[in-house]
């Protein structure tokens, strides 16, 4: 078995210290965390919670399949969450990608300052009007299981990224934490801050506790904004958004009123 490098290591054992990860694998190449996390649960590899880690993936994914761009100085993972992780009311359970949301800016706003992370509806966070990071949930159901699925919380963080070798489109809209604080940062130490935030903020989503939402206002990046949602291949809705309500669905209000809208990609803002 190869023995990890030291920061590495380090970083491993303060993440098992924290107490809430059952158990840790740390790949230097993957397909993609999240479908590494899908193949542990469905082989019941792993005691849950697990987290997967990983250098590189090579079919790295977000939300309605979007590809990832996902090279070395990205953190890249999958906090794979067992049903006894779940709140019992199942009304809470499409909190979760918020929930995860608000852990991931604290974690951005613990490195660039308070206050500069800011958080797009459903999924994502931004620096400085830049994508820095963003969410993908996914359940993954047993057929013996009783009620409650597993959840697959795969993160993407870029941490000191190279961007030489971009795609085009991401020139100009993505940022990495070592870029905005000005020096050096490694997935490490950004991981550990990261699952110990996460750790709490799930902690408390389990008992129901709505603190989230508060925090989710603060940093919410389009509150108060004219917004463009796309729905379906053809459908579009745009008005002006008044936060999230106690759910997670984004308030929107147009002509017609307010509607909430619990999907969607929101693809333009003024």
């Amino acid at each position: 078995m190869e023995v990890p490098p030291p920061a590495r290591q380090a970083a491993i054992d303060e993440i098992l210290r924290q107490g809430w990860i059952a158990n840790l694998s740390w790949s230097h190449e993957v397909d993609s965390t999240n479908n590494v996390a899908r193949r542990a649960l469905i082989e019941r590899q792993h005691r849950l919670p697990a987290l997967f880690v990983a250098d590189q993936q090579t079919a790295g994914r977000g939300r309605r399949d979007h590809q990832w761009w996902s090279p070395g100085g990205c953190l890249m993972l999958t906090v794979a969450l067992g049903e006894q992780a779940l709140p019992d009311d199942s009304n809470c359970w499409s909190q979760l990608a918020l929930v995860c949301g608000v852990a991931l800016s604290e974690t951005v706003s613990e490195f660039v300052g308070e206050g500069q992370a800011q958080l797009k509806w459903p999924n994502d966070i931004y620096v400085a009007d830049r994508k820095v990071g963003g969410i993908l949930i996914e359940s993954v159901s047993e057929a013996s299981s009783a009620s409650k699925p597993n959840w697959l919380i795969g993160i993407g963080l870029n941490v000191a990224v190279d961007w030489s070798g971009a795609p085009q489109q991401l020139i100009g809209r993505a940022t990495c934490l070592s870029t905005q604080v000005g020096r050096p940062l490694t997935t490490e130490v950004v991981l550990v801050e990261s699952m110990r935030r996460l750790g709490r903020w799930l902690e408390a989503w389990q008992a129901c506790d709505s603190s989230w939402r508060e925090a989710w206002s603060n940093g919410c990046l389009l509150s108060g904004k004219v917004v463009r949602v796309r729905l379906g291949a053809d459908e579009e809705i745009s008005g002006r958004c008044e936060g999230v309500d106690a759910t997670g669905r984004l308030i929107l209000r147009d002509e017609g009123g307010v509607k909430l809208l619990s999907s969607g990609e929101v693809v333009g803002w003024y």
